[in-house]
């Protein structure tokens, strides 16, 4: 089965055994929560202005976070689907200036 929510690609995708959907993201700006039975969206994320690099869920609290290439990460509740905290990181890095990739652990949190 073939489900078309992005037009380019895909960079991070995250299940939710709490609310049964995928939350997928790629090159466009937004994330897009969808029902992995009917390949329909549920809703879209909007808030990122450039592409969102990776994903990951604290079911726990009810949050998805976000990562951005501009080192911006979101925080969004699942039930609302609204950001609920933006967190944007100063620090440069070298040899590149970004971020690739995030990780929730619950267990220091």
């Amino acid at each position: 089965r073939q489900c078309n929510l992005h037009q380019k690609g895909v960079n991070s995708f995250a299940w939710c055994n709490s609310y049964r959907f995928i939350a997928s993201c790629g090159e466009e700006r937004h994330i897009a929560l969808w029902n992995a039975y009917t390949c329909k969206a549920m809703t879209y994320l909007y808030g990122h202005n450039t592409s969102v690099q990776d994903i990951v869920l604290n079911e726990e609290k009810n949050h998805l976070i976000s990562l951005g290439t501009d080192k911006i990460v979101k925080v969004w509740d699942i039930r609302t689907y609204k950001c609920v905290q933006t967190i944007i990181d100063k620090t440069t890095y070298r040899p590149e200036n970004r971020l690739t990739a995030m990780l929730y652990d619950c267990k220091t949190n």
